[in-house]
């Protein structure tokens, strides 16, 4: 069992979740799935987990990471789960290199505005977990 708010794995027995401290009732519990997340009973969402075992992040934690900064990615790319979230990671790469084109005098301070979009749309969409490419730049592949 995994608890329904943090992930963690919870033994059966227990009422409250070792890391996070939440209430455990037995509605509010999800089981393992042996696919890339688990379902949680009460909302019927998934909760993405990392179970490849390649990193110590999950998923959707790396996903998100990963477009924060360039140390960001670098830690996503490092200690997540890099397999998991291929696709985000790739966009990632993708989003922080044309940032650099910011940099350029007059042009450069519209593309920022542009990338500062692109940023709050792939962070939605990394946290809900869509697979949806960024406009105009996301069609290009970095990472195989």
């Amino acid at each position: 069992m995994f608890c329904p708010n943090c992930g963690t794995e919870v033994g059966g027995n227990e009422k409250f979740c070792p890391n996070c401290g939440t209430e455990l009732d037995q509605s509010s519990r999800i089981s393992n799935n042996s696919s890339t997340g688990v379902v949680n009973a009460n909302t019927s969402q998934p909760y993405y987990q990392n179970v490849s075992g390649t990193g110590t992040m999950g998923i959707q934690a790396t996903s998100i990471v990963a477009y924060m900064t360039w140390i960001g990615f670098l830690v996503a790319y490092l200690a997540g789960d890099k397999e998991g979230a291929k696709f985000y990671m790739n966009q990632a790469l993708v989003f922080h290199l044309f940032s650099l084109l910011c940099f350029v005098p007059f042009i450069g301070w519209l593309w920022a505005i542009y990338m500062l979009i692109c940023f709050i749309l792939g962070v939605i969409w990394a946290a809900e977990q869509e697979s949806k490419e960024l406009p105009l730049i996301g069609q290009i592949k970095l990472l195989n």
